[in-house]
């Protein structure tokens, strides 16, 4: 089991993070999760499809949508969810044994027109989980993947519409790929383990 403490930069009051993507080099796999972020206020939000185009690993479509999702049946949202997904499948669309959770996070879709086509990279970008922001103010929000075994080396991939991604302890690098993936939307920090 590995827990990070995800935290907000120093300069920013929140973070947005889009998905986040993992290359498992004992096993040669990807798993991809795109957040399902949606609220009510501003709002109300419609959930957007689950991103299936590449990841920034560059292998395999198949991605694990989580829901994120705030929105409260009075109108309100609650900005202090825990994400969590068990058995996760691999860039080829096969269940692992690898889970993932976070929290406490908010969801939410920003700044672009509803997405349908689960190609386009917005369906990617454009919802996302935050904290420090609305209604969270939780100032860490550590998230754990298991499942991984023992010999596991990771690189993880952060892929955020705006905003910052910390991790305690851990430095990210910049990342320089292929779009839709660039040094604006995209962190990485290589064999993390």
């Amino acid at each position: 089991m590995m827990t990070l403490r995800l935290v907000p930069h120093r300069l920013m009051s929140f973070v947005f993070l889009a998905s986040l993507g993992w290359w498992l080099e004992a096993s040669a796999a990807v798993v991809n999760i795109d957040f399902q972020g949606v609220r009510n206020v501003p709002g109300p939000d419609v959930p957007g499809p689950v991103y299936s185009g590449p990841s920034a690993a560059g292998v395999g479509t198949s991605w694990n949508g989580l829901s994120a999702d705030s929105r409260l049946p009075d109108g309100s949202d609650d900005d202090n969810l825990n994400v969590s997904g068990a058995n996760l499948v691999d860039d080829a669309g096969i269940s692992t044994g690898v889970g993932f959770a976070v929290g406490p996070v908010g969801g939410d879709v920003c700044c672009a027109a509803p997405v349908a086509d689960p190609l386009d990279p917005l369906a990617l970008f454009n919802d996302y989980i935050f904290n420090n922001s609305a209604g969270n103010s939780a100032g860490q929000s550590p998230f754990t993947i298991t499942g991984l075994g023992g010999n596991a080396t990771v690189d993880l991939y952060f892929y955020k519409p705006s905003g910052s991604v910390t991790i305690e302890g851990v430095e990210l690098a910049e990342f320089i790929g292929e779009l839709p993936f660039t040094p604006a939307n995209t962190f990485f920090s290589r064999t993390f383990r």
